[in-house]
């Protein structure tokens, strides 16, 4: 039997690795550090995101409910028969009528005329 070792979770991540880790766009880290919601510090040159503080932000947020479908009916919006607005198979046909018009009143039939 085998013991894998347990994940390391870093403290810190740098910010460039941050909205992968985390979820969350680089802009919306920068805000949320402005408003003092996360930590984030600098080491040398590099921005480093304070996982913790992340981890706390993103617990402090609601939970999403989920709604209950309404129940599905026909639709009469679209068109066809029960509506007033033709099909996409009617609009297409009467598309086709009208170029098929057209041609004919051009003396067109099928290929360009030279």
């Amino acid at each position: 039997m085998s013991l894998a070792p347990a994940p390391i979770t870093p403290e810190m991540v740098p910010l460039p690795r941050a909205p992968a880790v985390f979820g969350l766009s680089r802009s919306a880290l920068y805000r949320l550090a402005a408003q003092g919601r996360i930590r984030m510090v600098k080491f040398c040159s590099r921005t480093l995101v304070d996982a913790q503080s992340v981890r706390a932000f993103i617990s402090t947020l609601p939970e999403v409910k989920p709604i209950d479908a309404p129940p599905s009916r026909p639709s009469t919006s679209a068109g066809g028969p029960d509506g007033d607005l033709p099909t996409l198979r009617e609009r297409g046909e009467a598309a086709l009528d009208a170029t098929s018009a057209v041609r004919g009143s051009e003396g067109l039939t099928g290929s360009a005329a030279v």
